[in-house]
């Protein structure tokens, strides 16, 4: 079963308690060919000595970031994996002992470039491990899913029947979630998370981020594009777990009001970044997804989410309309607006 060798990329930063969970899961893999890229800042001392640690358990890589976010943390890693296939892990996503061998199981029996694992929220109490209760949802469980699938949530044509993907609104979107998928057993899907995530080296080969994330909301989707739009296969498999810990600092869950706002700005930007390259992108879609998903942030009295979405969709078009115009605009400074505010955004 040991024929793949994986390149393993781990970016942190001063989360070095969270870490050493997931470097001690790493250590216990049942499949021994892999190392781990792990990508940290120079003033991370705290992780170097950690590193250090387990150099005699597992074989690690430690490469330093001396600029940028975590897209240039991501880069790093690909500029320095020599696996066959690279995988990528959060720095508080613990493996399953299994991990990697279901991966490469994946590989073996099937026919596919890329594949998404289990993502299992957990809580850490006093030493004690819980399982985060998930209630199932199965695809068009709502009305107004269905009414969705065919407008603002409408799949980007062969993505048909995906579990996770792109719609023509240029939006992430699902049917149904992991708590019922799981069950469902092996299924096709774009990479949903990057905290448990694999895909052939060579199909990604001279892939590389832009410098225009902070948070990287949505970096995962345009990997997982790259790679479908070139004819590849991904997939879904719940086999392969990893337990992430719900401990307040993840970019998904309890957020803080910037952080939060960033974060879906960063989502809105998925439709531009693609926009040109994908031909099956509608601008009616999106403008129907927009006004849609604003009136339930209006709705719900999500303050974060709707400044998210306008911030998100006035730097798109900005972004492309000076693009048209063969200007120059520097999205990454609008972003730090949004998070940093206007004086402090000045320093970067």
């Amino acid at each position: 079963m040991e024929d793949f060798f994986f390149s393993i990329i781990l970016p942190t930063y001063k989360r070095y308690k969270l870490l050493r969970l997931v470097l001690d899961g790493l250590s216990r893999q049942s499949y021994s060919k892999f190392n781990v890229i792990i990508v940290t800042k120079p003033s991370d001392h705290e992780t170097e000595n950690l590193v250090e640690e387990y150099r005699n358990r597992l074989e690690t890589i430690l490469v330093f970031q001396r600029m940028g976010y975590i897209t240039e943390a991501l880069n790093l890693g690909l500029k320095n994996a020599t696996g066959d296939i690279i995988g990528f892990i959060d720095d508080d996503a613990i493996p399953a002992a299994d991990w990697l061998q279901k991966h490469a199981e994946t590989y073996r029996r099937f026919d596919v470039t890329g594949v998404a694992g289990d993502v299992i929220p957990i809580v850490i109490n006093k030493g004690k491990v819980k399982v985060s209760c998930e209630k199932e949802e199965p695809p068009f469980v709502y009305p107004l899913s269905k009414v969705g699938y065919s407008l603002w949530n409408k799949p980007l044509p062969g993505a048909d029947g995906y579990f996770i993907y792109i719609t023509k609104s240029g939006d992430i979107a699902s049917i149904g979630n992991m708590a019922y998928w799981r069950k469902q057993g092996l299924v096709r899907s774009f990479l949903g998370m990057g905290a448990n995530m694999t895909v052939l080296r060579e199909a990604i080969s001279g892939f590389t981020f832009d410098g225009s994330w902070i948070l990287g909301a949505g970096w995962e989707q345009v990997l997982a594009w790259w790679v479908w739009k070139n004819g590849c296969h991904l997939v879904y498999n719940p086999e392969a777990k990893v337990f992430h810990v719900i401990h307040g600092q993840t970019l998904s869950r309890h957020l803080s009001y910037k952080k939060a706002t960033l974060f879906q700005a960063e989502k809105e930007l998925l439709f531009y970044r693609l926009y040109g390259k994908e031909q099956s992108l509608s601008i009616l879609y999106h403008l129907i997804s927009f006004l849609y998903r604003s009136a339930l942030a209006l709705k719900k009295k999500e303050r974060h989410r709707l400044k998210g979405i306008v911030n998100g969709n006035i730097i798109g078009f900005k972004w492309f309309v000076l693009g048209k115009l063969g200007l120059s605009y520097d999205v990454l400074r609008d972003l730090e607006v949004i998070y940093y505010g206007e004086k402090l955004a000045k320093k970067f």
